[in-house]
């Protein structure tokens, strides 16, 4: 569950529409609680600061400014946003927008200019004035103010910020950044631990999925999938306590990362006990939950998929070699990155294949991506596209070499 969580919060921090909605509700309690104040804070105390002295129309005014200033710079910085993506999509490839979508400063200057319009449009509202009574939130105008100076000078970093995202270093920068972590939490580590005890050099099938050991017998039966996308994670804690409260052995056959479709092949299922057979309705039971274990979605994300943080770096290479863009220098970027990530992914002891539960008795089988595989899928791929390059070329061959 809290895999599934962890991916649905990623999803949530890196969409536009969630760092304003909660601005903007801030905005909607802090405009109530400061006409709240206003109602009850003595006059002369307010009338002691010179700027917060104004009528009725005076405070309409300030306020009906502010909003229309906010909506049209809104408009702006909307625009801006649209224009780097644009770029990024065109320049790096659309997966590389996932990039832009992440930064803390677009989402937080989208919330602040859209919750500050939406604090002055209720402090409007609450400004009243007739023959026999006036009420003015001079302190709700002059948070006001305040929140306009701190939209104008949000604007200007942003600016700033956004000169800065739009460079090819930042982007290759940042998906670095993304790949050195799921190097750190490579799959399956946080199912169960390692086991020390069991054989690791058991060989590997025509799929690359390791062979589980002989003394297993023969597998109870084949759980299959009825859905079809890419594994986005693996439920990892799921997995282990489903494994544990039928007391069998699961080998997984799919990795975070590939494509699954209707009737794929997704665990082989071992009795865990001598005479453990499961009913057929059980073993129903536990195909479902074993698919249900799987985040599965219509794109890949770097959360456990090693090779997709790979990828996107690859991307960003083969593009900057290809003949309409040939920029040579954003290649070898991407080399120096990749070579630097795979130095720590070869100082990383690769987590165990059979994962024991609390009481060392073994209970899953999930392999972990082979660092052979993300050199030939990286660099090597790099090395066919700068065939004409020579100076990637020869820092493919370079990085290549520190690894004979």
């Amino acid at each position: 569950m809290y895999t599934r969580v962890l991916n649905i919060w990623e999803n949530f921090r890196s969409s536009f529409w969630f760092v304003p909605a909660i601005l903007m509700v801030i905005a909607t309690v802090g405009a109530f609680a400061m006409v709240g104040l206003d109602s009850k804070v003595d006059e002369s105390i307010v009338n002691a600061f010179p700027i917060l002295e104004m009528s009725p129309p005076a405070a309409r005014s300030i306020l009906s400014s502010i909003v229309g200033a906010m909506i049209s710079a809104t408009g702006v910085v909307f625009s801006m946003t649209i224009v780097a993506l644009s770029l990024a999509s065109s320049q790096f490839g659309s997966r590389l927008i996932r990039t832009y979508r992440g930064r803390k400063s677009t989402h937080f200057t989208l919330g602040i200019f859209v919750s500050t319009s939406l604090y002055c449009i209720l402090v409007l509202a609450c400004v009243r004035e007739n023959s026999d009574f006036s009420f003015v939130p001079k302190l709700s105008v002059g948070v006001g103010i305040v929140l306009t100076v701190v939209c104008l000078a949000t604007l200007i970093y942003y600016i700033h910020d956004m000169s800065y995202a739009i460079q090819a270093s930042s982007v290759i920068d940042r998906s670095a950044r993304d790949l050195n972590a799921s190097i750190k939490r490579m799959f399956p580590t946080k199912i169960g631990e390692d086991s020390d005890q069991l054989q690791e050099e058991a060989p590997m099938d025509d799929t690359g999925i390791q062979t589980p050991d002989s003394s297993l017998g023969d597998s109870l039966w084949t759980a299959r999938c009825d859905r079809v996308g890419y594994v986005q994670a693996i439920e990892d804690e799921t997995v282990m306590a489903l494994a544990i409260k039928h007391d069998i052995v699961i080998r997984l056959l799919v990795q975070p990362g590939d494509f699954v479709y209707e009737d794929v092949d997704l665990s082989e299922v071992y009795a865990g006990g001598e005479f453990n057979v499961l009913d057929d309705e059980t073993q129903k039971e536990v195909s479902e939950e074993l698919c249900d274990c799987l985040i599965i979605g219509n794109n890949r994300t770097p959360t456990q998929d090693v090779r997709y943080a790979f990828n996107e770096l690859v991307e960003v290479a083969v593009r900057a070699l290809s003949p309409g863009i040939n920029d040579p220098f954003t290649a070898i970027n991407c080399v120096d990155q990749i070579h630097a990530a795979l130095h720590n992914m070869k100082k990383v002891t690769p987590p165990s294949s059979y994962r024991v539960d609390e009481d060392g008795v073994l209970r899953v089988i999930a392999n972990s991506i082979a660092f052979d595989l993300c050199l030939e899928s990286s660099l090597g791929v790099i090395a066919h596209y700068a065939a004409d390059s020579p100076m990637v070329k020869t820092r493919v061959k370079h990085a290549l070499a520190s690894f004979e």
